[in-house]
C-alpha cells in the first residue's frame, strides 16, 4: 500500500498539468499499467489492481476514489464503467492520442544513490524563465566523468554520479519523480524503467553554461569551520539582517578568528558574533546572502566546512563542490 500511495502521488504531479490537452488529464490503462502524461513527461506504474482495466478515464476522479478506499480498493469492471469501492467512474476505450518518444538507446542504469544525489542537487536550479537551461540538472555537460551540476546566478553545486553515459539537462520539476532503474535516451529524452515504474522525460533543449570557467582555482585562502557552529551563527545573524539583501559580513582575522556582523538599519538592529577557524590565519572581509549559504551547508553531509577563496569580490568554494558568489558591500 505504501508504494501504491507513492506511485499515485507521483502521477498526481503530472496528470492534468497541461490544460490544453484533454488526454493529459486522463489515466490510460494497458496490460496492468497506469500511465499519465503532461506531454513533457510520461509516468507509468504497475499494479495488480489494473490487470483487468483497459482504456482511459479521468485521473483525478480515479485518484480520489482510490484514496477514499484507503488505497486498498476493490475494482470491478462493468460495461462502460468501473466500480472503485462505492464510486462508479466512466471509462472509455478510445485510443490515447499522446505518444512516447521512440528510438531510445540503452544508457546503463541509475542507482538509488545516484537518484538521491540528483534530487539533492536540484534545489540549486534557477527559476529564471529567460535562462531555461538553468531550470534543470545538467549531466555530463563539459565533463565526461559522471559530473552533474545545478546552478543559478548566485550559487552552484556539482556532484558525481556513477552513470557515465547519460548526457542532458533534466528539468528540476521532474527530479522528485526519479527512481533507480535502467536508462534509455536519445538527444531529446531520458527514460528510466524498473519492474513497477517507468518515466520518460523530455530533456531541456538549451545550451548549458560552461560552469567550469567561473569556478575559482589556486585559492590561497583555506579555512575550516565546524558546520554545526557555523549554522547556528547564521541562524542568529539572520534575525537582524537587512531584508533587502539578507547580507551577513565575514571578517577573517590573522589570529584564526572570524567576526560576523549583520545589521538592519531600518530597525536599528545589529548582531556581532565570533567563531574560531582552522587554517592559516588570514585577513579578509567578505559578505554573503545568508539564505544561499545556509542552503549550501544543509545540502552537504560533512560535519566540517572548508571555505576556499582569495579576494572579497570573487566567488568562494565550499567543500570543493559548491560555489557561492559574494554580496557586494555598499561603501559608506
Amino acid at each position: 500500500m505504501k508504494n501504491l500511495k507513492t506511485y499515485f502521488s507521483k502521477a498526481a504531479k503530472i496528470a492534468g498539468k497541461n490544460k490544453a490537452i484533454t488526454d493529459c488529464s486522463e489515466a490510460f490503462f494497458k496490460d496492468g499499467w497506469l500511465t499519465v502524461s503532461d506531454l513533457e513527461c510520461f509516468y507509468s506504474f504497475k499494479s495488480d489492481l489494473f490487470k483487468d482495466l483497459s482504456g482511459k478515464l479521468d485521473f483525478k476522479l480515479f485518484y480520489e476514489a482510490v484514496k477514499n478506499a484507503k488505497f486498498i480498493p476493490e475494482i470491478k469492471v462493468i460495461p462502460n464503467y468501473i466500480l472503485v469501492g462505492m464510486t462508479r467512474l466512466p471509462i472509455s476505450n478510445d485510443q490515447w492520442l499522446v505518444s512516447e518518444a521512440e528510438n531510445l538507446e540503452s544508457k546503463g542504469s541509475l542507482t538509488q544513490s545516484d537518484i538521491e544525489t540528483i534530487q539533492n542537487i536540484s534545489v540549486f536550479c534557477g527559476k529564471d524563465e529567460l535562462r531555461q537551461a538553468m531550470q534543470g540538472v545538467a549531466i555530463n555537460r563539459y565533463a565526461r566523468t559522471g559530473e552533474i551540476c545545478a546552478m543559478n546566478a548566485h550559487y552552484l553545486k556539482t556532484a558525481i554520479i556513477s552513470n557515465l553515459e547519460i548526457d542532458g539537462i533534466i528539468p528540476q520539476r521532474y527530479c522528485p519523480l526519479l527512481f533507480a532503474g535502467t536508462c534509455k535516451s536519445n538527444q531529446g529524452h531520458l527514460k528510466i524503467e524498473s519492474e513497477t515504474e517507468s518515466i520518460q522525460i523530455r530533456l531541456i533543449d538549451a545550451k548549458y553554461p560552461d560552469y567550469h570557467v567561473v569556478i575559482p582555482t589556486n585559492n590561497p585562502i583555506k579555512v575550516n569551520f565546524n558546520k554545526k557552529d557555523l549554522l547556528q551563527a547564521i541562524k542568529t545573524l539572520s534575525l537582524t539582517v537587512n531584508k533587502n539583501t539578507d547580507r551577513i559580513d565575514f571578517n577573517f582575522k590573522p589570529d584564526n578568528t572570524c567576526d560576523f556582523h549583520s545589521e538592519d538599519i531600518d530597525l536599528n538592529l545589529e548582531t556581532h558574533l565570533s567563531l574560531p577557524y582552522l587554517g592559516e590565519g588570514t585577513d579578509l572581509e567578505i559578505s554573503f546572502n545568508w539564505r544561499y549559504l545556509e542552503t549550501i551547508l544543509k545540502s552537504d553531509s560533512s560535519e566540517e566546512v572548508l571555505i576556499e577563496g582569495s579576494i572579497c569580490n570573487r566567488a568562494i568554494l565550499i567543500n570543493t563542490y559548491s560555489l557561492l558568489m559574494p554580496v557586494m558591500r555598499v561603501l559608506k
